[in-house]
């Protein structure tokens, strides 16, 4: 239970300003969507909300690598990450880098599931039911697999970083 407390609140804290801005600028953003029809009104909201959300996106691998290693939420807040983020930039943007590709790469084989098969669930072949069962079962445990990968790839970057990292002084 305690690691899943841990994500959970490492996840708050990573997009607690997104949260908060959704909460503030979200019912003004809907109105103008529904309402008007476009986002003519409310175009700086979203720019501050998309600006909020890439800094969660940003600053959330490095917050999960500091709870992994210290095993605490607390290892989570701005002065620890951020500055590990500084002391290992170009290390960090690689990961980033690295870590949205793979991201990305489920993000397609999902909408290549729904292309293959676009009534999904809702189809009356038996066949293509099964097929659709299969493809699906075997993408959810390639994105399982992609999120070990990433998991690893953190883990690397701090085992080659560690000395510049610093977190477990002995």
């Amino acid at each position: 239970l305690l690691p899943c407390l841990q994500l959970f609140g490492l996840t708050l804290v990573s997009f607690a300003p997104t949260i908060i801005l959704s909460i503030l600028y979200g019912p003004a953003i809907f109105s103008a969507l529904v309402d008007e029809g476009s986002v003519d009104g409310v175009a700086g909201k979203l720019i501050v909300l998309g600006a909020a959300y890439l800094a969660g996106l940003v600053y959330f691998p490095m917050a999960f690598l500091a709870v992994a290693i210290l095993d605490s939420v607390m290892a989570s807040n701005p002065f620890t990450v951020l500055r590990a983020i500084f002391k290992v930039p170009l290390e960090y943007l690689v990961t980033l880098i690295v870590v949205a590709a793979l991201i990305l790469l489920g993000a397609v084989g999902d909408g290549v599931l729904d292309g293959l098969f676009p009534r999904g669930l809702a189809t009356r072949s038996m066949s293509k039911l099964f097929g659709y069962l299969a493809v699906k079962a075997f993408w959810a445990t390639a994105n399982i697999y992609l999120i070990v990968v990433i998991v690893r790839i953190l883990g690397l970057l701090y085992l080659t970083r560690k000395q510049k990292l610093a977190w477990l002084k002995r």
